[in-house]
């Protein structure tokens, strides 16, 4: 079922954090748009670009959202992403300090060294 759901899982070719319980990257499959990334619990699904520098940045987002999802909890998360897009927009919750998204990109800048403009509108 969660290979239907999220797609194959994968090993990347770089650990992106050191955590107790280790995340399970997938792939998506084609009802997932590529360049996108969503964290589901331990499940990290990154539609990759075949761009190296970009998947790199969507893995280590993702991560950090995996990350955010150990120390608040699921539903706490899921509950505060929902609010943060109602409040300040899907987009600029990647630009607002203090937000899920925006600690997800501070993540992705520490781990690979950059990040890169994942919009959703």
């Amino acid at each position: 079922m969660r290979i239907m759901a999220f797609g194959a899982a994968y090993v990347p070719e770089k650990e992106y954090g050191d955590f107790t319980s280790k995340p399970v990257y997938r792939r998506g499959h084609f009802l997932w748009p590529k360049s996108t990334g969503i964290s589901i619990g331990r499940n990290l699904i990154t539609r990759l670009t075949g761009d190296s520098k970009y998947d790199a940045h969507l893995r280590a987002h993702e991560l950090g959202h995996y990350y955010q999802q150990t120390k608040l909890g699921f539903a706490n998360f899921y509950a505060r992403t929902v609010g943060e897009y109602v409040k300040y927009g899907m987009g600029k919750t990647y630009d607002t300090g203090g937000t899920l998204e925006f600690g997800a990109q501070r993540y992705s800048l520490n781990t690979v060294g950059y990040f890169q403009i994942s919009y959703v509108y």
